[in-house]
């Protein structure tokens, strides 16, 4: 039946290893579509059963894609020939077998994931309605989390290359900047002073933090000569809110 499907084959080049060790090979996709086949008794809406072995059984026509070769059929050749049973046209056999990839992709990723991490198949309640919904909200709880997880890596990567990186990152970034300062009150009066200036407000000494201008210790030398610690006369009047 093959050799009287319609057959559709891809060629698609790639290149692997680097340098002078660079290399270009030929995938090669090869399907062949089947249509009208009668032996999936199995297809219907009572499915498998005794029934089909009633005289009067038609079973319902159905399509198949015959995957003859592809790149996994390459590297593992003693496997079982993949057949793709589907509905849909198979005049363009490859493109139903784009599908089914598509499709294995998301069972061995969505469902598998929601199975075993999310506990999907755990309802609270065993009726449809309270299944249902436990089903939708576990799905919609996934995607939102899978796509926080790639706008942080996304964020990351901007952060990293130096640029702004919304609201958040950004109030990190003042938190840092000014983590080392402090406030000062006076009454109706404060002043926002570095933490090392408020050491030597203090009578203490201390080094230069590395990268301050000399124009600190002079815009402080005010301060020191007041009779008590810091002088209130330098504080900035505070105006109510």
């Amino acid at each position: 039946m093959v050799g009287t499907g319609i057959a559709q084959v891809r060629d698609k080049k790639r290149t692997i290893g680097a340098g002078k060790n660079k290399t270009t090979v030929t995938d090669r996709w090869h399907g062949v579509g089947i249509e009208g086949l009668t032996s999936a008794g199995f297809y219907g809406q009572k499915g498998s059963g005794s029934h089909e072995n009633r005289a009067d059984f038609t079973p319902n026509p159905i399509n198949a894609v015959v995957v003859v070769d592809d790149p996994y059929k390459a590297n593992n050749p003693h496997t079982d020939t993949l057949v793709i049973l589907t509905n849909a046209p198979v005049h363009k056999p490859l493109k139903v077998y784009d599908g089914y990839d598509a499709r294995s992709e998301i069972e061995n990723t969505v469902f598998r994931e929601a199975k075993q991490a999310w506990f999907i198949q755990r309802a609270p309640r065993n009726t449809a309605p309270a299944f249902r919904a436990h089903v939708y909200l576990t799905i919609i709880t996934i995607a939102l989390t899978t796509a926080f997880q790639t706008w942080m890596d996304q964020q990351d990567r901007l952060e990293q290359a130096g640029n702004e990186t919304g609201i958040h990152k950004f109030r990190q970034k003042v938190n840092q900047e000014n983590g080392n300062k402090l406030i000062i009150f006076d009454e109706d009066r404060y002043a926002i002073f570095d933490t090392y200036e408020v050491i030597i407000l203090c009578g203490r000494t201390v080094l230069m933090p590395t990268g301050v201008p000399q124009a600190i210790c002079k815009t402080c030398s005010h301060l020191l000569m007041g009779t008590h610690p810091f002088s209130p006369e330098s504080l900035t009047q505070r105006h109510p809110p």
